[in-house]
């Protein structure tokens, strides 16, 4: 039941939408949202933090890549 339990840090947006799709998948087949979050590795408050990066790629990916283009690693202070 287990995947890979080692713990990586989120780096990228697109590490945070990969865990919240690992979180998803083991949800939609059956199981509940605590052993789903220790399955991908992540803690409750990772995917909640980070659930609106995924919900916005989702919903809107022109404005995702539209906002993910203005970032890059090291630089800090970006204002929408």
């Amino acid at each position: 039941m287990n995947k890979d339990t080692t713990k990586k840090k989120v780096l990228k947006p697109e590490d945070a939408i990969s865990r919240y799709r690992c979180v998803l998948k083991a949800v939609s087949r059956g199981m509940s949202k605590t052993d789903a979050y220790s399955y991908a590795g992540v803690n409750r408050k990772t995917i909640v933090d980070t659930a609106a990066i995924a919900e916005l790629k989702a919903l809107d990916p022109g404005k995702y890549f539209q906002i993910r283009a203005m970032f890059h690693k090291g630089k800090k202070g970006h204002t929408l």
